[in-house]
């Protein structure tokens, strides 16, 4: 599970226990709003808050393979099963790493596509090892474009009309 998979269960699971404490449930209208409670036991007088933290938005990507290809993200059909068995070949080792199974690396889920050369497969290779993961039972993939002068995964996948890092950074 991932640190913002456990982040989450854990905002879920205070605001769960908050809302079937004795003291009763308090409607919570913002993420900044705090609640306070009274707790029963000893002292009467011990008090806790919490902050309440908001549903996170759901969005559902579709993923056009289609268009993907198109655009030369994705291999053609005639390579598919070649390049799929190449990805997963890259992410065993990625996976042990992050499951903490390779004694020979500190347990890690953060993997960084980069390089120094224009136009050597940085975006086709994160896409592509992105759903590879994704394929994994008990994985799940946060992909991050942080190619600020050209963010082409998110125009590959259509994402133009959402905020972004830039934006999330500059707010």
């Amino acid at each position: 599970m991932s640190i913002v998979e456990k982040a989450l269960r854990k905002a879920q699971d205070s605001r769960r226990d908050l809302g079937n404490d004795a003291a009763g449930p308090a409607a919570a209208s913002g993420p900044t709003e705090r609640r306070q409670e009274e707790v029963r036991g000893d002292d009467a007088a011990a008090r806790r808050s919490a902050v309440v933290a908001p549903e996170p938005p759901v969005h559902r990507i579709d993923i056009d393979v289609a268009e993907l290809r198109a655009q030369h993200l994705l291999a053609p059909a005639a390579d598919e099963a070649r390049v799929r068995d190449e990805y997963r070949r890259v992410k065993w080792p990625l996976l042990e790493a992050a499951n903490g199974k390779n004694v020979a690396t500190q347990r890690t889920n953060l993997i960084m596509v980069t390089s120094s050369v224009p136009n050597e497969g940085k975006t086709f290779t994160s896409i592509n090892l992105a759903l590879s993961i994704a394929t994994e039972r008990d994985s799940s993939v946060l992909l991050i474009d942080t190619d600020i002068a050209k963010p082409n995964i998110t125009r590959a996948f259509g994402l133009t009309n959402y905020k972004g890092l830039v934006d999330l950074l500059l707010d």
